[in-house]
């Protein structure tokens, strides 16, 4: 069902533990057993927050990629699921707390990390972030068009609905789009309706009706459309000719919430746009997304003679004075008059972290981006296609997706 969880492939991030702590006043270690310097040790992050102090209840400052370096300052005495948490400098010369658990110290081992850094395999060099003198200069820095979407909406305060298929193509009534496609959505609660021509089915148009899903969350009077606040979807195909009356192809039975699993199952293969949102491993399971941002109507060639067409969804989290964006591609399929979501895979990270104040009162950023990119493979495995999902760069990871006969979906091997 379009709302069901869905296999995947993850972002690495720990496994759930029980948490166990123990308090005390920071102190760090200032040499080793055998009276060397511990400190400052060059390490490396496997990704994940930066707090104001050691501790999960301290405020988060940062968020680092994997492979990014760091210097260890210190050791602290406070501990979390066996591991204490480190004073770290990281950036543009600046300072906080991570968990040992997700550090790695370069060349020797260091007690109270996680192992030591590996130069090929599990870890690649992270490519630093960008850093800009101001948060005007955040879009220059911005790479990627999802990146560049999500900085207009977030601060800038200009959402782009074009992607989400507004305004209707020529034709096409919101009227008509509410009949066919969300029959049982309350016109009271609908907040955007958008359609899009499919050039993968003759006449064809994706279709998308987004409602609130709570009456509290409903926009005020006059705001433009949108598709924010964990709405209800509707998705639709239809069938146009020209200067004809649209039809139903097929469409999702109802209003579901989009939702999204960046927590990673046991044995999953190690691939990642960047890191797991803040507490993804203790997420409940089906948690919405925050929003839908856009179609993706690539040529997603599943099966011969067979097209998906793509919607993406987001998670956002806030910083102290930044933000990120975890954004969610999920592949849709006819299947008789049903749409199925057959994939649900994170596809893109977006990070703006904050840093020092300037003399003329603007503040520094630093901007890091992960993408990963989903191909259609030539061989056939249950008469479906298989699909690579690689990540971007000179030395990218990736993993195949094939068709999971009994499950309806793709899947990772041995998973």
């Amino acid at each position: 069902m379009p709302g069901s969880p869905l296999p995947r492939l993850c972002l690495v991030a720990l496994a759930a533990l029980p948490v166990a702590t123990t308090s005390a006043a920071a102190q760090p270690v200032a040499t080793d057993a055998a009276g060397a310097p511990e400190f400052p040790r060059p390490a490396r992050s496997w990704g994940g927050t930066v707090r104001s102090g050691p501790g999960k209840t301290d405020a988060r400052i940062a968020a680092l990629r994997e492979g990014e370096p760091v210097t260890i300052l210190g050791r602290s005495e406070n501990a979390w699921n066996g591991f204490p948490w480190f004073h770290i400098r990281y950036g543009a010369n600046r300072t906080g707390y991570q968990w040992g658990g997700i550090l790695c110290p370069v060349g020797t081992a260091l007690p109270g990390t996680y192992k030591v850094c590996q130069t090929k395999g599990a870890m690649l060099a992270a490519t630093a972030p960008a850093h800009v003198h101001d948060l005007g200069a955040v879009p220059g820095a911005i790479a990627q068009p999802e990146g560049k979407r999500s900085f207009a909406s977030q601060i800038g305060g200009t959402p782009d609905t074009g992607p989400l298929g507004t305004p209707l193509p020529a034709g096409l009534t919101r009227d008509a789009v509410l009949r066919l496609v969300a029959p049982e959505a309350d016109p009271k609660r609908v907040t955007l309706v958008g359609a899009k021509p499919w050039p993968h089915l003759a006449n064809g148009y994706v279709a998308l009706v987004c409602a609130a899903h709570d009456p509290a969350d409903l926009p005020p009077a006059g705001a433009p459309p949108g598709c924010d606040s964990n709405p209800d979807v509707y998705l639709g195909v239809l069938r146009m000719p020209p200067g004809g009356t649209p039809h139903l192809v097929a469409r999702t039975p109802k209003g579901f919430v989009l939702n999204s699993d960046w927590a990673p199952p046991a044995g999953a293969p190690i691939l990642l746009p960047s890191i797991a949102p803040e507490g993804a491993d203790t997420w409940p399971a089906g948690r919405s997304d925050n929003s839908v941002s856009g179609f993706d109507l690539a040529p997603y060639r599943i099966a011969p003679g067979t097209y998906a067409f793509g919607l993406r969804s987001d998670q956002t989290e806030g910083y102290s004075g930044g933000y990120a964006t975890f954004e969610t591609l999920h592949l849709f399929q006819i299947d008789g008059t049903t749409l199925r979501r057959i994939l649900a895979q994170p596809i893109y990270v977006m990070k703006m972290t904050a840093g020092d104040w300037n003399k003329d009162g603007t503040r520094q950023h630093d901007v890091s981006e992960d993408r990963l990119v989903l191909a259609v493979l030539p061989h056939l495995v249950a008469g479906h296609y298989e699909l690579r999902v690689a990540e971007l760069g000179k030395q990218p990871r990736s993993a195949i997706l094939r068709w999971n006969p009994a499950r309806q979906v793709y899947w990772v091997p041995g998973e």
